[in-house]
């Protein structure tokens, strides 16, 4: 079936797998950070705080 493709949908296809794939990856990776320092006791405040300077000095998004 992939087979009979053209070239430009096939790249369209892998690229946006790609990107799926990142999205729910990145996103399960945010929460285990979550719940392990949920697990260590910082509050919600605390935890909502870390985000909050990660998402201001991290370059990569």
């Amino acid at each position: 079936m992939l087979a009979q493709l053209t070239q430009p949908v096939r790249q369209y296809m892998l690229v946006t797998f790609n990107y799926w794939n990142f999205t729910i990856t990145d996103g399960a990776l945010r929460m285990l950070v979550v719940l392990y320092f949920y697990d260590l006791g910082y509050g919600t405040l605390e935890i909502a705080s870390l985000f909050f300077v990660l998402r201001i000095f991290w370059c990569g998004d």
